[in-house]
């Protein structure tokens, strides 16, 4: 009799992980089937979307997801996804077809699945209930400890991605002031993609901090300094008689040399207080110290510092009050 029960017992552990494999198994079908829907949460989205319209912030609540996961998650699904004329994310007729694939697939997992089985009716020794109940709390444990490694992989590939993006864009606008300088005038031309390469550092900058709280502080200011720069530029725009000329002509004794000098080294030394060790993938890593972080912070309130410099030196003022 006890032998038998001895079976019972590790047949029901065989059940558990024999239910951890099949989930593995239909995650591995998922990315084979349809890529751009490999993540759980991708999926949810799609089924929210499939019963109706939602907003912004109603994805956000039913998710549970931060603000930087969502934004990735919703780009990811570009095509499978739109917005109505409410404004409002809904699926579209791709994505329709995409979640009927997604059924097919489950249902044909679901035929795999094993028998459940009952063990009522039997009396069964407490060692073999406790030996259950181990087994579970293992599996449970490494279940979980899963899903954590690879949400933390996803946030610092979304981190690393984010970085070498502002990298690149602080390399062509450190090399659009630098031919500015040497020119001895503005190039509005040049100008129109320095401030859209300032913008999208700025923007960068924001979902950092979205998924690095720890720095949350270090990043905010680098948002506030490009974002000030990004203003100062279009301020420069519309400036009484630059709007009709392709170039802006200047001198040294007007001070742009000396005010364009200082706001580019503060976006070098901001580009080079960032990580230059990323890796992304599997195994994500990005490598960042603390005293760089501090040099991040002061390049950023020295940068916004020069801006209204700036301001005052070339006379750009304000065209519009902080809000």
């Amino acid at each position: 009799m006890e032998k038998n029960l001895f079976k019972i017992a590790f047949q029901w552990v065989a059940h558990i992980f024999n239910q951890v494999s099949t989930m593995a198994l239909e995650e591995d079908t998922y990315s084979i089937v349809f890529s751009a829907l490999k993540h759980p949460s991708r999926r949810k989205i799609i089924r929210i979307l499939a019963e109706g319209p939602n907003t912004y912030t109603e994805l956000l609540t039913k998710l549970g997801v931060e603000t930087g996961f969502l934004n990735y998650y919703l780009e990811s699904l570009n095509g499978l996804i739109a917005k109505d004329k409410n404004d409002k994310y809904c699926i579209s007729e791709l994505g329709k077809s995409a979640l009927g694939l997604v059924r097919q697939v489950e249902e044909s997992v679901s035929k795999t699945e094993p028998r459940k089985f009952s063990v009522l009716g039997f009396s069964i020794n407490i060692a073999y209930v406790t030996l259950a109940i181990i087994s579970i709390l293992v599996i449970s444990n490494v279940y979980w400890a899963y899903a954590l490694q690879k949400h933390s992989q996803e946030k610092t590939n979304l981190i690393g991605e984010s970085i070498l993006i502002i990298n690149a864009l602080l390399n062509e606008s450190i090399g659009i002031i630098d031919t500015t300088m040497r020119e001895s005038r503005i190039n509005f031309h040049l100008w129109y993609t320095l401030v859209d390469d300032i913008y999208r550092i700025s923007s960068e900058s924001r979902l950092i901090k979205s998924l690095d709280t720890d720095h949350l502080t270090h990043w905010s200011q680098v948002e506030l300094a490009t974002y000030s720069l990004v203003e100062f530029v279009y301020d420069v725009f519309d400036k009484p008689g630059h709007q009709d000329y392709p170039y802006l002509n200047f001198t040294v004794g007007e001070g742009w040399i000396i005010s364009l000098t200082k706001i580019r080294d503060d976006l070098i030394e901001i580009n080079k207080c960032l990580p230059s060790n990323i890796v992304l993938g599997a195994d994500p890593h990005v490598g960042m110290i603390d005293e760089s972080f501090t040099k991040l912070l002061a390049a950023g309130l020295r940068l916004q510092q020069d801006v209204d410099m700036a301001r005052r030196t070339v006379s750009v003022p304000k065209s519009l009050p902080n809000p």
